[in-house]
């Protein structure tokens, strides 16, 4: 005897709800910048995803922030490179004491979007500056391009769907800023030298610095080894998630090669990285992932359609960033190996809990 499947409980349809809210945003900003013929068109699209996806206060502030944050990263990389452009010591030496300062205001919990992300670009955009210091500012500048668009898409989404009507920015709960706090002060070091040593890495070894930078900066920020690790797991498997569906877009545009079908897959694609993102609790991050990935894959230039190079790229600083993170924070003092031990009072425990009840 067959029976009607049972209503999905209110929270999952919430989450499908906010899943294709998404979706179309990213539709919406890919159809946008596929006219626009925008120079790093993908950058764009996964920042629509990123914003969306996940957010600590509002998806709102969270663009604010990213732009904030990335803004002031490019700026300061390039006044570093240029002031500082034939004086190789000094110009290490000040980006070090900059990206601890930035990676001490995240750990402390002020703004830390826009610290984090003015991190990350400040050590990334200085890279990029230094390989090649003419064209560096205009790279810079349509990169911060797209970064705002796929902002502005995020937030136009998001008002129009009555989702948000709040404007207002918080600094967050925040701790004092003094006196320094040695194990905010260790963290941010440890960050710092991670991040240098995965850029000589990667150089090194001729793979994309970017890539590699961005996942050491998202795996080191972990509390301890563990979480760390964990982390880095999930941006793997992330990662073969995206590759997995932009294979299958592949072999479909392949044989009905239309823009509508590319639309369509990649909307479908990020709807399930959305939902997974969602729903996923403690492995949510593989969707995060999943959805970033997808648009570098997919949303690139004709003659690079069909290539899986900037996957496999992708993963190689995944796992450059990884070894050089575990690498670094076991060597590194005073930092954890895991969370410690809860203790727990036994009059605190609950009747069920000791004896086994749930």
């Amino acid at each position: 005897m067959s029976t009607n499947p049972a209503p999905l409980p209110a929270d999952n349809t919430a989450h499908v709800r906010h899943a294709v809210r998404v979706a179309l945003a990213v539709g919406l900003c890919f159809a946008l910048v596929d006219w626009l013929d925008l120079p790093h068109a993908n950058l764009a699209v996964w920042t629509t995803f990123m914003v969306m996806a996940q957010w600590t206060f509002t998806i709102f502030q969270k663009g604010i922030e990213r732009i904030a944050g990335r803004g002031l990263g490019i700026i300061a990389s390039l006044l570093l490179v240029s002031l500082f452009s034939d004086r190789w010591l000094v110009r290490h030496i000040i980006e070090i004491v900059m990206v601890t300062v930035l990676f001490y205001f995240y750990f402390a919990n002020w703004l830390a979007y826009t610290f984090l992300n003015a991190g990350l670009y400040l050590v990334a955009a200085v890279a990029l500056a230094v390989e090649n210091a003419a064209t560096a500012p205009l790279v810079c500048f349509d990169l911060f391009l797209s970064v705002v668009i796929g902002v502005l898409v995020a937030d136009l989404v998001t008002w129009l769907s009555g989702t948000e009507s709040d404007l207002h920015l918080q600094p967050g709960p925040g701790g004092a800023l003094w006196p320094i706090r040695a194990d905010w002060l260790n963290h941010s070091l440890m960050l710092t030298a991670s991040a240098l040593l995965v850029r000589l890495l990667t150089e090194w070894l001729g793979l994309p610095v970017e890539k590699a930078v961005i996942s050491i900066f998202l795996i080191a920020v972990a509390p301890h080894m563990q979480a760390a690790l964990l982390k880095g797991e999930l941006r793997v498997f992330g990662a073969l998630l995206a590759i997995g569906w932009s294979g299958l877009t592949f072999v479909l545009v392949t044989q009905a090669p239309h823009f509508p079908v590319l639309w369509t897959l990649l909307v479908l694609g990020t709807l399930l990285a959305a939902y997974l993102t969602r729903v996923g609790g403690a492995q949510a991050y593989a969707g995060v992932q999943m959805g970033l990935v997808l648009p570098l894959l997919i949303v690139v230039p004709p003659e690079e359609f069909g290539d899986l190079q900037s996957a496999w790229q992708r993963l190689e600083g995944i796992f450059a960033a990884l070894f050089v993170a575990l690498l670094v924070a076991g060597l590194w003092p005073n930092f954890p190996l895991s969370d410690p031990p809860a203790v727990i009072a036994p009059h605190s425990i609950p009747e069920t809990s000791r004896i086994g009840g749930s």
